[in-house]
């Protein structure tokens, strides 16, 4: 007779009541700026108060040129998830123009967090026009000034690189508890260096930055004897 052992593990890690962590600030700005012989002319629509959830759309528009965000932010401080997706949408229709997506968020953790960046950007232009496409996240500490990570990406004939094409990033961290950190994110598109006439520029993609706790020493020692005691007890039932 042949007989089967079933383990079951079942992890409750204790969590402290108060917040793990919470979103002190941000600035979330849409805008587009042209250079005419008369001057500069621009339109931007930022977004400063804070809202959890947060699901809401920005465009800003100027001549024939426009720039649209949509954020869906969410987050729960007690358990130390979040999610922050922000989708970009560029379209440049009128020469010198510059256009920018721009999210500042500032966060204070009270326990190590663990904190995800991903993001793609799918870009196109006219080849032999002078565009330049800026692709960027970073992760800076507040109370140093120093940037845990950086990711820079960079596409378009300004910088010799191909007219079209699709810009990827990706990193992680872990966050120490009692630091304020920053985390934002850049994309920005400009034919202002290209000579008359202008093509078209379009570039759209998304951003995303996820929080997620760290597993507690005490939990991983659990998880690791259960695993241990397992293969054991089902051997000594056979």
């Amino acid at each position: 007779m042949v007989t089967f052992g079933v383990c079951l593990i079942v992890l409750m890690p204790m969590r402290q009541s108060e917040a793990a962590f919470d979103v002190s600030m941000w600035n979330l700005s849409t805008r587009l700026s042209q250079q005419t012989d008369a001057g500069q002319i621009s339109d931007s629509v930022d977004i400063f108060e804070l809202s959890n959830p947060l699901s809401q759309t920005a465009r800003a528009e100027l001549t024939n040129s426009f720039n649209e965000s949509q954020f869906a932010y969410h987050w729960l401080t007690e358990e130390a998830t979040g999610q922050f997706h922000t989708a970009v949408t560029h379209g440049h229709r009128d020469p010198e123009m510059r256009t920018v997506s721009d999210g500042r968020m500032h966060i204070l953790a009270d326990e190590p967090l663990h904190v995800l960046l991903s993001g793609s950007l799918t870009y196109a232009h006219i080849p032999g026009d002078i565009v330049g496409i800026n692709f960027n996240a970073r992760l800076r500490n507040l109370d140093s000034g120093q940037d845990v990570f950086l990711d820079l990406h960079r596409g378009g004939n300004l910088y010799f690189e191909p007219s079209s094409g699709i810009l990827t990033m990706s990193n992680s961290a872990i966050l120490d508890p009692g630091i304020p950190y920053e985390l934002r994110y850049v994309v920005d598109s400009s034919n202002t260096g290209d000579l008359l006439p202008t093509g078209p520029v379009d570039a759209s993609g998304w951003v995303e930055w996820s929080i997620q706790p760290v597993p507690e020493t005490s939990t991983l020692f659990m998880l690791l004897a259960a695993l241990i005691l397992c293969p054991r007890h089902a051997r000594a039932r056979q």
